[in-house]
């Protein structure tokens, strides 16, 4: 049976089993492709490169991977209302860390440490000819 939510986005609920999932892949694809976009055609030379059009660049770069994350943000507020973004916020930040987060921290300095310390054992000086 649907569920309505008594929010003002309520004409546009639906039950959770009959919410299309593409409506989030649609939304995250088209909030980060408009935010790139600006990006692709100033380094593709379309635009000067003045350096407010490289900083409006670099801005949509980093801006255009939370796409996923803000198309998320928009459905729950759309459907939820601002109680469930607050409750899916508070899902996304609650830590639980548990010990077996500690090899997970530990393994890339742990490798790099390594290698580090193994590389002068593999290093060859080549002597110039001269």
């Amino acid at each position: 049976m649907p569920r309505l939510f008594k929010n003002r986005f309520a004409i546009l609920s639906v039950s959770d089993h009959e919410r299309p999932w593409w409506h989030f892949f649609a939304l995250a694809f088209s909030i980060s492709w408009v935010l790139w976009m600006p990006g692709f055609v100033i380094d593709h030379g379309i635009f000067g490169t003045s350096k407010i059009f490289l900083n409006i660049s670099e801005f949509g770069k980093w801006i255009g991977g939370l796409g996923p994350s803000l198309a998320a943000v928009i459905l729950v507020a759309r459907d939820r209302g601002w109680s469930g973004v607050r409750r899916l916020l508070g899902r996304v930040f609650r830590v639980r860390i548990g010990l077996w987060y500690l090899p997970t921290f530990l393994i890339v300095p742990v490798v790099v440490v390594v290698a580090h310390l193994l590389n002068p054992f593999f290093l060859t000086r080549q002597e110039s000819p001269g």
